[in-house]
């Protein structure tokens, strides 16, 4: 059951710029857009080979699944986003069960799809942004003062993955060397998804729906929402380069192109990721600017 909300609104949330890149062959970031909502989704490269799924990986299969049911679901206003956002992971889960290949007999509930999110959807005056995983939701209010949305615990097992890996580069291993000595340490952090004391992630293995943390804001209030996926938030928090309420503000005033151009400037001058260790030369970035204005405002 829908309002008729995003039919007529007195005011509407709008797309102010955005930019979406592969780090390498294939993009496993997704964004979208209704008359109401929008989103940024950021999916966790598979651990399983073979892949589950058909297409060019499984974490592009997954968000691209998902971006395409929160199209359908939030074509109006829903008259509770949790309970739609529920519909959504049955819908993409049915999907799963339908077109992926038989699950090894050993196969483990965090070797199946999963991807972090960061969605804003206006109702009335009020705008729900609701995020869960490390696609961050960087709220700007007109009075200047800049806050993140939601919570991750995501980067408590990634800083123990980039610390392992810090030590085999100052061993004298390459990249690459590191990269392939690493799996132990990648799966013990993914093994923490989804279970308490771990993190949590949107995931075709699991009910996830009630760890979404959702928080209504006041649409006047808002200058600017920023949704940013962690490979754009690199310029943060692992090159240094921004405060967070810098990187929304130079987001917002048109500089996303600048942000990507100066992101794949710092990666591509330490392939090796010696100065920088990250597990990923070159990350996936996405970023979305969401504004809301007066319909008729230009």
């Amino acid at each position: 059951m829908f309002d008729d909300g995003c039919a007529e609104p007195r005011l509407r949330l709008r797309v102010d710029g955005v930019v979406c890149e592969a780090g390498g062959r294939v993009n496993e970031d997704h964004w979208g857009q209704t008359t109401c909502a929008a989103w940024v989704l950021d999916g966790a490269t598979s651990l399983t080979d073979p892949p589950l799924l058909t297409g060019a990986s499984d974490a592009e299969w997954f968000v691209a699944a998902l971006s395409s049911a929160l199209s359908r679901r939030l074509g109006a206003v829903p008259d509770d986003l949790r309970a739609t956002l529920a519909d959504v992971l049955t819908d993409v889960r049915g999907r799963f069960s339908a077109e992926a290949r038989a699950l090894p007999e050993a196969s483990k509930p965090y070797e199946q799809p999963s991807a972090s999110m960061a969605l804003a959807v206006l109702r009335g005056r009020t705008v729900e942004i609701a995020t869960i995983g490390d696609v961050r939701a960087v709220l700007r209010r007109s009075n200047g003062s800049v806050s993140s949305v939601g919570e991750s615990n995501v980067h408590v097992g990634e800083r123990q993955t980039i610390a392992e890996l810090s030590r085999l580069l100052a061993s004298g291993m390459s990249h690459r060397e590191a990269s392939q000595r690493l799996r132990p340490a990648i799966l013990r952090h993914r093994a923490t998804m989804n279970v308490d004391g771990g993190y949590w992630v949107l995931s075709t293995a699991f009910d996830v729906v009630d760890t979404i943390s959702i928080r209504v804001v006041d649409a006047d209030s808002i200058a600017s929402i920023v949704l940013l996926s962690d490979g754009l938030y690199r310029l943060v928090d692992v090159f240094g380069r921004f405060a967070e309420s810098e990187i929304a503000a130079i987001a917002a005033a048109g500089g996303l192109g600048g942000l990507y151009a100066l992101l794949r400037e710092i990666e591509s001058a330490d392939p090796e990721c010696r100065t920088f260790p990250r597990v990923k030369p070159f990350d996936d970035a996405t970023g979305v600017v969401v504004k809301v204005d007066e319909v008729g405002h230009r």
